[in-house]
């Protein structure tokens, strides 16, 4: 340092790595497949309507939790979506009725995929994730909101 001038410096303070943020949504859990799937609850006509249309991936971890009012049969179509599904439809015990593959439709009148038993939920998970996790019917799930 030379006479009558003074040097500054600057430390650069250690700089973290970017956190992912804690999920503090919904999930559902299948215990026996040792499985918990990140969802976004879809409960109105509105939002049951447009579900994953249009997105052009769904990670591993997440779905979408279709709620209804009470058992039915339900129906379900691909119109619009891009990616290929596992659904898994729910009955009002929390109990798997039953589990199908679906592929995005590329021709109208779009290909339907009902439930064989009346369910009150519908669980859209990515495609193969039922076979690659042992997810099966009879089942139970567990929802937290």
């Amino acid at each position: 340092m030379q006479h009558g001038t003074s040097k500054q410096y600057t430390y650069a303070r250690p700089v973290a790595a970017p956190v992912s943020p804690v999920w503090s949504g919904p999930v559902v859990s299948i215990p026996q497949a040792l499985v918990t799937y990140k969802v976004e609850v879809v409960d109105t006509p509105q939002t049951r309507e447009k579900g994953l249309m249009f997105r052009k991936e769904l990670s591993d971890d997440r779905g979408m939790l279709f709620v209804f009012e009470s058992e039915s049969n339900l129906s379900f179509w691909m119109k619009n979506t891009l990616i290929p599904l596992d659904i898994l439809f729910i009955n009002a015990n929390l109990t798997i009725v039953e589990v199908q593959h679906m592929v995005p439709c590329v021709d109208d009148p779009c290909a339907s995929y009902p439930s064989k038993e009346p369910a009150m939920y519908a669980l859209e998970i990515a495609a193969n994730e039922s076979v690659k996790n042992g997810i099966n019917i009879g089942q139970s799930i567990e929802i937290r909101r």
